[in-house]
């Protein structure tokens, strides 16, 4: 096997490792990596749209990214039905993990993730919001991935 490379991806998903440097890590580290899952499309209320909803795992480190937008005159609040829920292998330990994002000083989202899922979130009027929020689990590593590989 050659040398692992790391491959630069123009995208919101930053740094995407090769498989070959994936293969590495799991046979030299025993550090798993299920790459960035694109999950199951959201219930957006009108006027609202989800750009982007995924999720990785290295490890027992979790990451879930997320980019909304509201282009209504008014806050709304999205649904996140059963297929969007974060199964067995990537949930917190903790009963209740909030991501609050800002834009210039003012709340724009509020996401919380949970060890029964992801929890209702709200967008304020006209306002775009992504972020990103991480967390260890002590789940085993998952036997099916959820969405979709990106």
């Amino acid at each position: 096997m050659g040398t692992p490379r790391l491959i630069a991806a123009d995208s919101d998903s930053g740094q995407i490792l090769s498989t070959a440097v994936r293969t590495w890590l799991e046979t030299t580290y025993g550090l798993r990596d299920t790459g960035y899952r694109q999950l199951s499309a959201l219930t957006a209320p009108t006027n609202a749209t989800v750009n982007s909803w995924k999720l990785r795992r290295v490890g027992a480190l979790v990451e879930l990214y997320y980019n909304f937008q509201n282009t209504s005159a008014s806050t709304v609040n999205f649904t996140f039905p059963a297929a969007t829920w974060l199964p067995v292998g990537f949930r917190p330990p903790e009963q209740r993990i909030f991501a609050h994002s800002q834009n210039g000083g003012n709340v724009t989202g509020t996401l919380a993730v949970g060890t029964n899922g992801v929890q209702p979130y709200s967008i304020v009027a006209s306002a775009t919001d992504q972020a990103s929020i991480s967390w260890m689990t002590n789940d085993a590593w998952p036997t099916t991935l959820p969405g979709t590989a990106v």
